[in-house]
């Protein structure tokens, strides 16, 4: 059941509405505020494939924190404190070693660390365990 206004649909659904809504309006700019915040992996991953689903010929700006809601746009820019400071795919944003390689690290760094946590404590998870620590204390080395 939908409910008024859509007030029983999840709120991975009402995303996934509201995409579909623009693509169906054909507007040549579609703007996403915080799309994927908030949601689980899997959820993740539907919206960011509904929005690749835009038509070639439709600009689309994404507002994000998180850094995989935007990894496969043509054109990423990076603020800092209100200012460009970065601007290329993701790819060529990494190889720069800028601001945004510095937030990509320090996203990895809380993954890994998030890994030896869950790991700890069984030990057919060993090689995992110290290959995720050594990868830890390469980025926090950089």
């Amino acid at each position: 059941m939908i409910g008024e206004m859509g007030i029983k649909l999840p709120g991975s659904q009402r995303r996934r509405i509201s995409i579909t809504r623009g693509i169906l309006n054909d507007p040549r700019i579609v703007i996403f505020d915080e799309i994927t915040a908030g949601l689980d992996k899997n959820h993740e991953k539907a919206i960011q494939q509904n929005m690749e689903s835009l038509p070639k010929d439709r600009t689309a700006i994404v507002i994000a924190h998180q850094l995989s809601a935007i990894q496969n746009a043509d054109l990423i820019v990076v603020l800092d404190k209100g200012r460009a400071v970065e601007q290329e795919n993701h790819r060529a944003l990494l190889a720069s070693r800028g601001l945004s390689y510095d937030l990509v690290s320090q996203e990895a760094l809380k993954y890994l660390e998030a890994i030896v946590l869950l790991a700890s404590g069984h030990p057919e998870l060993e090689c995992i365990i110290d290959s995720a620590k050594r990868t830890i204390q390469k980025l926090r080395d950089q």
